[in-house]
Formats: C-alpha cells, structure tokens, sequence
C-alpha cells in the first residue's frame, strides 16, 4: 500500500512538472503565416469555403471556365459607398485560389489607399495587375482592419473619403475568407 501511495505521488509531481514545463515553453503568439507567400487551397479549406462561405459570394466564372469568382453579395449592393471590393479566384484546377481588386467597381479617381493606425501612417498605391502585388495589397488591407485601422481612399488631388465601419466590417470578411481558403489562418 505504502509503495503505491509513494508511486502516486511521484505521477502527480511528475505531471505538475510537465504541465508547467509546457507553460513556460509556449511561444508568446502563433506566427503569422501570411507572410509567406502561397497560393495553394486544402482540400478541407475548399470544402469549408465552398459549404459555408460561399452562400454570401455571388459566384461567376470567368477566364473561359478556368476560374470561379466570388464577390461578396453585401458589399456589391451598395456600390456608391466607397470601398475597396476585392474578389476571390478559385481556380479548381490547380488547386489555387487569388485575391484581386475588382476593378470594374473601384473609382476610378482614387489611386491611393491611406492607412492611419496607431502605430503608422502610410500612403500606398493600388496594386499592379500581378499575382504578387494583389496578394500583398490584400495582406496589408488585412491586417489594417485586424487591428482596427483607419482606411481612406485619395486622389492625386489630395481629396479622399473614409471607407465607413460597415463596408470595412465587409471587406475584412471577403479577406479573412480568403485567407482561410489558402489556409494562412
């Protein structure tokens, strides 16, 4: 009895000892997997997008059938509100999926994007028409709305209208859904 009630206690000073080992070793927060740059879909992440999320998109395809677009429904029926409508290329194929700026509903007089956070201020151009420049514009508008920035759309002219509290609550979904897609969240 003696010897079972010494091994016990031995079990539980050892799990004490893993459990705080396990505490002190925990990394201060996940690392951000949207810096590296990758295109490719899991099977699940286009299974979850597909079942769930995609019942707020309006789906077309596009690029001769090659692609399917999704654009988030809430954001296109108010257009004259401004905003940023990205939209979500899924190419089931390749097992890709791309974020672009829709540019048949961007105005056309705003060029730059103006970012007022805490900790910066910056003016940036809209992107290129490559992979590369859309992915990292969607990235920094992202992660801008995470952590509760102020976005602006200006002219050349120094003119520039706030996106409001909705069309950024909008925006930040169509990217986070996208993000989940190619499995960076």
């Amino acid at each position: 009895m003696m010897h079972k009630l010494k091994l016990i206690h031995w079990f539980f000073v050892w799990l004490g000892a893993m459990i705080l080992l396990v505490i002190l070793t925990q990394p201060d927060h996940r690392p951000d997997k949207l810096d590296k740059e990758g295109y490719g879909t899991t099977r699940s992440s286009v299974m979850y997008f597909q079942n769930i999320r995609s019942f707020y998109y309006l789906k077309s395809e596009e690029a001769g059938g090659l692609l399917d677009a999704y654009r988030l429904k809430s954001l296109y029926e108010t257009p004259e509100e401004a905003g940023i409508p990205f939209v979500i290329y899924h190419n089931p194929q390749s097992k890709e999926a791309f974020i672009r700026v829709d540019t048949a509903f961007v105005f056309d007089r705003f060029t730059i994007l103006q970012i007022d956070m805490d900790t910066m201020k910056m003016n940036v151009p809209f992107p290129g028409a490559d992979q590369e420049s859309q992915y990292v514009f969607g990235k920094l508008v992202y992660r801008v709305l995470r952590d509760d920035g102020a976005l602006f759309l200006r002219d050349e002219s120094g003119n520039q209208i706030a996106i409001s509290g909705q069309t950024k609550i909008q925006i930040k979904m169509t990217l986070t859904d996208y993000f989940k897609l190619i499995d960076k969240q």
